[in-house]
This record gives structure tokens, C-alpha cells and sequence, in this order.
């Protein structure tokens, strides 16, 4: 029996080929990552099964001739618009509003129109046919930017496909070696097939095979294959541990939909007038109702929800009920942190921790808050010698072009941990 490197090759080159083809339907159509993309940068204008500020996205794919444009369009409408795409004027005209840019990579935006091009979790019982008078493309105002969406086990798409690829050379490794094992039992008598004398030139990959087949150890073949799987499973264990308990993107879902992005973005409403403490105590606080009723006293309707959320706050307010808000942002119990500390004598912005909340519907966890990133802080900023804090305190600091919060103390243990 001899090797044929035809049908050999053919049986490689079919599992890479599907190996990639996995990998694509993953990249193309990650609908849990489009989920949280729409979630994100798109709900205040747009609502799958119905008009909104923008058209109704459920089915969007098939109303675009050229989805390379529909993609471009969600990138930057203004440009698709000027181009003289009839389809996008045709938006604009009906809707009169443009859609801000979305800073999303291509792998994003196929997520996103995957999931909404379906209806989202639950497809509406009107076609695209039907609805096609009311609906139209593209996105919602000004999002944040996400990361990719995950392939295998949480792995990134480029991890996948390198752990698809070394399992297919792992398999191909197994074949050739039982293979090898198959030939020598034959040459050995140990086979119930019937003794064959036909002869053949030995083919140009026996020849080349030739030092492999005369001195492979299969114990070095076995550790061999052994020591690939650990060396993938510790790299998949390290990434997964650096990630452990960061709660990086954590966004859970409020009693009450409070939006960031119109009231400290839109409005440009300060922090500090609703976190009042933020300036003077260790912790920010949580606004009490009365400051909310401060101005919805007077406005009852929002240009999202409409009646339905203020509606939760005045009946709390007026039942003297607290509002269970849910914490995003938490540190261990050993770890002391204070506000006023940060802000009011180091003169840190909110969002330099905190990630751009005035662009955020459902606020989200940006930074890790891992010892190491707060040290990197304390080790790369400086002194501001013009804060009167600093200037009473350490005269000093003014003979230094250059003087680091590490500098005056800011790595020591206790500084945090007592």
C-alpha cells in the first residue's frame, strides 16, 4: 500500500478550507456582538419593527443594492449622500436628519446589520416587503466605540483561526503517524488483507519522507503533540486570566433608563451637579430624586422612552421610595479610593477613569481599575504646580519642571491599602 499525496492533499486542504469557512461565518455573523452594538450606538434613533427618529432597520440588507454602500453609509452618511446614491437621498429626504459617523470596523457593522436585518431576538411578523415604505438604513447617533466581537470561547477572530489552524496540523499529524502504524503492520504480516506483489515506483513525497519514516520515534511524535495543546491551552489560560474579574464593558441594565448621553452630552449638564459629592467626600453619591425633580418638575416626556421613565422617578419621588440603582463601577474591600482626593487636588477629569459617559446611553465600565493601571497613573502624571493645594503644601513642587504623583509617595502600599 503507498501513500497518495492526490487524495492526501485533497483531505488537507478540504478541512482548512473548512476551518476558514467557520472562522468567516463566526467574523460575518456574530449576532450576540451586533446585539450590544445596536444596544449601544443605536437606540436612540432607530427601534427594530417600527419607526423611531430614523427608519425601522429590520430587514436593511435586502433594501440596499450594494452592501459594500450600505456599509459606507453607516461609516459617514454625508459622504454617500453627496455621492448622488439615490437610495441614501432618498433617506434623507423622508427622514431629514443625517446620521452622525459610527466608529465601527467592518467586522462590527456586519454584526450589527446581522442582528438587526433579522428583526433582533424576535422578528417582526411584517416583511420587508411590507414594511419597505417606513424603513430605510443605517444607524444612530454618535456611539462609542466597541470592541471586536469574540470568536471561539471568547477568543478574538485571529486566535481562532490560529487555534483552528494548529488543530488541523495536529490532525494531520495523527493521520500521517497512524498511517505510518497501518504500513508497518502490513509489512509485518499483522493484517487480514490478502498479500499483494504489485509493485510501484516510490512517489516524489516517500522520497523526500524517507529520513521521517526511518527514524520517528512515536514517543517523540506523542510529547510532541502533547506539548502543542499545552503550549495553546496556557496561551488561552493567560489571556483569560489577565481579564479576570476587570469586568471591562460591564453595562448592566438600570431600574430607571437614565441617559448619559442627553443629559450631560446633549445638554452638557456637569457631573457635579448631579454627583455632588464628588468634590468633597470619597465617594461621588448617587443623586438624590430631588435633584432629578429639579427640572422634571417641568419636562414629563423624554425623546426616547417618552412618559414611561421620568414617570418612575416622580412615583418614586412622590412614595418616597429609593431607586435601586445597580453599581457599576466596584473595587475589592482593601483597596481606599477618594474622589475629592483625584479631583479636587489632582484635578482629574471624570472621564480620564470613567471613559467618555457623556456619550453614553447605558453607562459602561471603560477602564480595568487593576492596581497596575492606577500605578502607571500615579507614575506618568504630574504635579500641576499651579493648584493652590499643592503650591501651600509642597513649595517645593515649583523647582521641579517635572514631578510625578509616584514621586511624592503615590506607589507606597499604604496609600491605598490600610
Amino acid at each position: 500500500m503507498f501513500f497518495n499525496p492526490r487524495k492526501y492533499l485533497f483531505c488537507l486542504l478540504l478541512a482548512l478550507f473548512s476551518s476558514f469557512t467557520f472562522i468567516s461565518t463566526l467574523s460575518a455573523q456574530d449576532m450576540a456582538a451586533g446585539k450590544q452594538i445596536f444596544e449601544t450606538n443605536c437606540t436612540a434613533c432607530h427601534k427594530l419593527g417600527e419607526v423611531l427618529i430614523g427608519p425601522n432597520l429590520t430587514g436593511v440588507k435586502s433594501r440596499w443594492k450594494d452592501e459594500n454602500k450600505l456599509h459606507a453609509f453607516v461609516k459617514n452618511s454625508q459622504a454617500v449622500i453627496q455621492s448622488g446614491d439615490s437610495y441614501a437621498k432618498s433617506l434623507y429626504d423622508k427622514f431629514n436628519v443625517l446620521m452622525p459617523p459610527q466608529d465601527l470596523t467592518e467586522v462590527q457593522i456586519k454584526d450589527v446589520i446581522a442582528y438587526v436585518d433579522a428583526g433582533g431576538d424576535k422578528a417582526p411578523a411584517q416583511t420587508a416587503d411590507a414594511s419597505a415604505g417606513a424603513n430605510g438604513g443605517g444607524g444612530n447617533g454618535g456611539g462609542t466605540t466597541l470592541p471586536s466581537a469574540s470568536g471561539l470561547f471568547g477568543l478574538t477572530y485571529t486566535m481562532s483561526a490560529v487555534l483552528l489552524i494548529g488543530l488541523f496540523i495536529l490532525l494531520a499529524i495523527i493521520a500521517y503517524t497512524l498511517w505510518r502504524v497501518r504500513n508497518q503492520l502490513n509489512r509485518m504480516g499483522v493484517t487480514n488483507e490478502p498479500e499483494t506483489h504489485t509493485t510501484k515506483a516510490p512517489n516524489w513525497l516517500q522520497e523526500n519522507w524517507a529520513f521521517y519514516r526511518k527514524y520517528a520515534n512515536p514517543v517523540i511524535v506523542v510529547m510532541t503533540i502533547l506539548g502543542i495543546v499545552t503550549v495553546l491551552f496556557l496561551v488561552s489560560l493567560y489571556h483569560r486570566a489577565q481579564d479576570l474579574g476587570t469586568q471591562v464593558n460591564y453595562a448592566p441594565e438600570q431600574p430607571i433608563k437614565f441617559n448619559h448621553k442627553i443629559h450631560a452630552g446633549q445638554y452638557g449638564i456637569k457631573c457635579q451637579y448631579c454627583h455632588t459629592g464628588v468634590e468633597k467626600s470619597k465617594s461621588a453619591t448617587i443623586p438624590a430624586l430631588s435633584t432629578c425633580m429639579n427640572c422634571h418638575n417641568y419636562i414629563k416626556e423624554g425623546p426616547l422612552h417618552g412618559k414611561e421613565e421620568i414617570a418612575k422617578v416622580v412615583s418614586a419621588y412622590t412614595n418616597k421610595k429609593p431607586v435601586r440603582w445597580i453599581r457599576i463601577h466596584n473595587l475589592p474591600d482593601h483597596v481606599y479610593f477618594n474622589h475629592s482626593q483625584h479631583v479636587t487636588a489632582g484635578k482629574v477629569a471624570c472621564q480620564k477613569c470613567h471613559g467618555p459617559v457623556q456619550e453614553m446611553e447605558r453607562v459602561r465600565q471603560v477602564s480595568t481599575l487593576e492596581m497596575g493601571w492606577c500605578i502607571n497613573c500615579h507614575r506618568e502624571t504630574n504635579v500641576d504646580d499651579s493648584n493652590p493645594y499643592y503650591a501651600k503644601t509642597f513649595d517645593f513642587v515649583k523647582k521641579h519642571k517635572k514631578y510625578t504623583i509616584a514621586q511624592m509617595g503615590g506607589t507606597e502600599c499604604s496609600k491605598c491599602h490600610y
